[in-house]
């Protein structure tokens, strides 16, 4: 009895640890116009998170939420913080 119950019990270990797996780990890039993308002639595939996504590969979702205009000093954390995109 206890070796089935061991037997289920490492099943069902294995099954969540492989659901795990299957997840997307998710990776906010949060900046301003160089995050964004600013001056480059295709922003949607040259900017460093469309790069980043293409390294990471389909393990990882990569989002840009950079913001043209920001800074990351102190004073502006709350222009970024607020942004309707960041709240996706």
């Amino acid at each position: 009895m206890f070796k089935k119950r061991s037997i289920f019990l490492f099943i069902v270990l294995l099954a969540l640890d492989l659901v795990s797996y299957a997840q997307e780990v998710k990776v906010a890039c949060i900046g301003n116009s160089v995050t964004f993308g600013y001056g480059l002639k295709n922003p949607e595939n040259e900017s460093y998170p469309s790069v980043l996504q293409g390294l990471l590969r389909q393990k990882y979702e990569v989002k840009n939420f950079g913001l043209s205009g920001a800074t990351l000093l102190k004073k502006d954390t709350d222009l970024i913080t607020k942004q309707n995109s960041l709240k996706r």
